[in-house]
């Protein structure tokens, strides 16, 4: 085939892909906004974004939440076989999600304690799930921290540290990767046909350099409430870790209008005051 032929058609087959891609988002734009969770275990979601998932479900969008790994690690109780704990786990995420109004809980069964070394695989995943949910955010950990500093200069921060989880940092790697240079690209290939899907707006949690903080004043008693249905976990020392009036976040944009305009939300995604 003559280099000018093929060349031609690579060119129709792309304005075909981004026609679609139009119409795509045209018909999206119209249904509610789609927030996408990204976690490593059971809990991962509430501990972290329970008041905000509330806050965006009341506003009338949708909330997915993507579980990595099957949490068998994790617990207080003492004697539970691995897979029981699992399988507790799930059940425990599962009867949370419907206290909240999630709309959706996807569990991928990785070994608790071992995405370091399934992190392309994960971002494979991710990709899948990006583009089949389409969602306009994707809320995630920051990926960058081996240990969280303790900032008690600020009401905003917490006053002590933590040795961040190795799952935690798999999985915000694998979801900034499967954003940037994955479930947008239309050359990307999955064993699945699904179209490409560019998200608009990225939300890290326990993050470096927070920039937005969310209100959760109102939601204290339903984040406590959905907190109790960890029953394989110490609950009190969550309550204290996880029940906070406010939540900060590092806010990424993704697209050019949410560079220009910052968070959709504009309402309660309120700059974190700067401190010198």
């Amino acid at each position: 085939m003559p280099i000018e032929r093929c060349i031609g058609r690579c060119f129709l087959a792309a304005r075909e892909r981004e026609t679609k891609e139009k119409s795509a988002r045209s018909l999206w734009g119209s249904r509610p906004r789609v927030n996408l969770i990204l976690i490593a275990h059971p809990d991962d979601a509430e501990v972290c974004f329970a008041g905000t998932m509330l806050r965006l479900i009341d506003e009338g969008e949708k909330v997915y939440i993507v579980v990595a790994t099957d949490g068998a690690l994790g617990t207080t109780l003492p004697r539970v076989p691995m897979r029981a704990l699992g399988a507790i786990r799930k059940s425990e995420q599962r009867a949370a999600a419907r206290l909240a109004g999630v709309h959706g809980v996807y569990f991928l069964n990785h070994p608790d304690g071992g995405l370091q070394a399934r992190k392309p695989r994960l971002r494979e995943q991710f990709v899948q799930h990006i583009r089949t949910l389409r969602p306009n955010a994707v809320f995630t950990y920051d990926p960058t921290l081996f240990y969280l500093q303790g900032r008690a200069y600020s009401r905003f921060h917490r006053p002590f540290g933590a040795i961040h989880h190795p799952d935690h940092r798999a999985v915000g790697e694998a979801a900034l990767d499967a954003i940037y240079c994955g479930s947008a690209l239309p050359n990307y290939a999955l064993r699945q046909n699904l179209q490409p899907w560019a998200v608009d707006e990225l939300f890290l949690a326990a993050p470096a350099q927070p920039n937005v903080f969310v209100d959760i004043t109102p939601y204290r008693k339903r984040k406590e409430k959905i907190l109790s249905a960890y029953v394989s976990q110490n609950i009190k020392s969550w309550l204290k870790r996880g029940i906070d009036s406010e939540k900060e976040f590092c806010f990424i944009p993704c697209s050019p209008e949410a560079f220009r305009q910052g968070p959709f939300h504009a309402a309660f995604f309120k700059p974190l005051p700067r401190h010198e």
